[in-house]
């Protein structure tokens, strides 16, 4: 699996969300753009997780309320995931 890089990323011309696919491996600074461009949804630094600030899309949960989809990225064993559009995470 090749890395994807926030150097390769901003070099390919494409929008973020067509640049990655999921799931993938990324290097520190991708994650950290996704996690700081604009202040995040969710952060979980004991467990790596972090999800971005603006959701990707909305749908209607089976009650009503809209669950918002967050760009979302995992760090194991010093390594940075990429997991794609997922619904949002509740602390």
């Amino acid at each position: 699996m090749v890395e994807k890089t926030l150097k390769g990323w901003e070099s390919s011309n494409l929008n973020l969300d067509e640049y990655l696919t999921e799931p993938c491996v990324i290097d520190e600074e991708l994650s950290n753009y996704i996690g700081e461009c604009v202040a995040p949804h969710y952060l979980d630094w004991g467990n790596g997780l972090t999800q971005g600030g603006d959701p990707e899309k909305h749908e209607d949960s089976e009650d009503g309320e809209p669950i918002g989809y967050y760009m979302t990225t995992l760090m194991v064993n010093g390594k940075y995931f990429y997991l794609g559009s997922l619904p949002e995470f509740r602390q």
